[in-house]
């Protein structure tokens, strides 16, 4: 399987702190890749890296050249496959090539509607939408029904719901995941999981950054251990929820 992201030597640093220091990872192409990590092990800088938020320090990003959401199916199938170097791009510019994120707090415009928030998330295409508005109210239903609701006066979980829409709408390769299950009640956590589990099943790839360590690894194919910036285990996410290491540390287990 090919990968559709590469990590390489990442380096991410505020001022004189490193807040990531040289990591490498890989996301295969149809894949849920999670890292997890205590607070401040480095894992949504590495995001924000990743999509031109804040600019590496040094090492390499490279991405699925032709992969753009913004290209029709038939255009997409036509361009070259290599993977193309992004560090330091700018966001909108990694954006048209098929990567986009849900942000961690959900950061949904308040004061707009359902639908404009989803059209927002499709402010680079120059084609129809529909299409799209439709395919996302059939994964989440209640936002249908809310359309014209102004997203500030959603659920929390309504409010996620609608983050991940929006990021969809882009029509990425690899969408980005930023704490999604963050404050959310445990039901309501129980459905955002399912929901991932449902765009992957649909052919999205997933990186996914969750500090409720036991259901990312449960749902991810492949995961990354971070630490203080560094990644320091990798494995199936299944191999990592049973790791001694990993349950002490991250799943509230303590080691025999």
């Amino acid at each position: 399987m090919s990968n559709i992201l590469e990590v390489r030597d990442l380096c991410v640093s505020y001022g004189g702190i490193n807040a990531v220091k040289g990591i490498s990872f890989d996301v295969p192409e149809g894949e849920i890749v999670t890292l997890i990590g205590a607070n401040g092990a480095g894992k949504s800088s590495t995001l924000r890296a990743i999509c031109g938020l804040v600019k590496p320090a040094s090492g390499s990003i490279k991405i699925r050249a032709g992969h753009s959401g913004m290209l029709s199916d038939s255009h997409r199938k036509a361009v070259d496959s290599s993977l193309e170097e992004v560090a330091g791009m700018r966001t909108e510019d990694i954006v048209s090539k098929g990567i986009t994120m849900v942000p961690e707090g959900r950061r949904v415009f308040s004061d707009l509607t359902v639908l404009e928030n989803l059209r927002i998330g499709a402010y680079l295409r120059k084609d129809s939408l529909d299409d799209d508005i439709n395919w996302c109210y059939d994964l989440f239903p209640r936002l249908k029904e809310r359309s014209w609701q102004l997203a500030g006066t959603l659920s929390g979980g309504e409010q996620q719901m609608l983050a991940i829409a929006r990021a969809l709408m882009s029509r990425p390769e690899i969408i980005m995941m930023d704490e999604p299950s963050l404050g959310l009640a445990p039901i309501v956590v129980k459905d955002v999981f399912d929901i991932i589990h449902e765009i992957n099943r649909q052919g999205k790839t997933i990186l996914l950054v969750e500090q409720n360590a036991n259901m990312a690894l449960r749902a991810a194919h492949h995961g990354y251990v971070m630490e203080v910036g560094n990644i320091t285990l990798s494995g199936t996410g299944m191999d990592l929820a049973e790791n001694e290491q990993v349950k002490a540390a991250y799943l509230g287990k303590s080691k025999k």
